[in-house]
């Protein structure tokens, strides 16, 4: 078997610990192209860095895709410290020569350093909500205010039945702020149905009494975590609540799987302090790059 085959594999038998972003049907869906390098024990798979790459040639570049939110190793957790960090050598001694890579590190690997393999660190920020402080008392009094619309207004949270209208929606932010959409319509059908099957997560639509769409998220889920993707509402019902609503459903479907709910991060402190309202701490991740030119 080639590397890939055997981290298919790999996750196979391993697939409840194994995220979403660096589960093999995700880099199917998302990546131009994407390989793995591995380290391997008495025939076994102990450590994997999967990748996306694109370009060729001089061009050739590893990057994190559209709606990626993670690109990082994987290390058995029964690897000793010695062990563990000379699995993340050998990983990093395999990767292809690129003009630019880009590694996003999940969390638990913030005091990996990568800077002796030519990387420089930039230091980024997500919001985490862990299930047992997934609480009403925990939500901002502005937070609290919208959520009872829902209940005062008869609104109702389900799974999208029109792809092309809540699709508006998710990218109603990007084109107001003349920003390049993140994927379009085709690819993003495609993407959801591929979540869908793989019970990794939906789009849910909220709808007023009337029927009027008022907001959309695009939610992925694995073993660990809810990611809150992508989101929007409609600007006629800005101020409507139901992107508040959303949020706040999706927070407590993860809090009945016993899992953390991830806003998957911003820069903007009034996304920040949006996301606080909801009782999310601030966590630190370490990003990866590196360049030749």
């Amino acid at each position: 078997m080639n590397n890939k085959e055997k981290y298919q594999q790999y996750c196979i038998d391993n697939k409840t610990i194994i995220p979403i972003f660096l589960q093999p049907f995700w880099l199917d869906a998302v990546a131009q192209k994407w390989e793995v390098v591995l380290v391997e024990k008495e025939g076994k798979v102990i450590g994997a860095l999967p990748f996306c790459i694109k370009g060729k040639f001089i061009t050739q570049r590893i990057y994190l895709p559209t709606l990626s939110f993670y690109q990082s190793f994987i290390i058995n957790e029964s690897s000793t410290k010695t062990e563990f960090n000379s699995i993340v050598t050998t990983l990093y001694k395999q990767l292809p020569v690129t003009i630019k890579s880009y590694f996003k590190l999940f969390a638990k690997y913030s005091f990996v350093s990568l800077n002796k393999y030519g990387y420089f660190r930039e230091t980024y920020h997500t919001y985490i909500i862990e299930p047992e402080n997934a609480i009403y008392s925990n939500l901002s009094k502005n937070h609290q205010r919208n959520i009872e619309k829902e209940i005062k207004r008869s609104y109702s949270i389900n799974e999208s039945k029109d792809y092309n209208k809540s699709y508006e929606l998710l990218i109603s932010t990007f084109k107001t702020q003349k920003y390049k959409l993140p994927i379009e319509l085709i690819s993003f059908k495609k993407l959801v149905s591929i979540v869908q099957k793989n019970n990794a997560g939906s789009i849910l639509d909220c709808m007023d009494e009337k029927g009027n769409l008022l907001a959309s998220i695009f939610f992925l889920k694995d073993n660990y975590s809810y990611y809150y993707s992508l989101g929007g509402y409609d600007s006629a019902f800005k101020n409507s609540g139901g992107m508040t609503c959303l949020l706040w459903h999706s927070i407590q479907l993860a809090k009945k799987e016993n899992l953390q709910f991830n806003f998957c991060g911003s820069n903007k402190k009034t996304i920040e302090n949006y996301f606080k309202g909801f009782g999310a701490e601030k966590q630190a991740l370490s990003i990866w790059k590196k360049g030749i030119l």
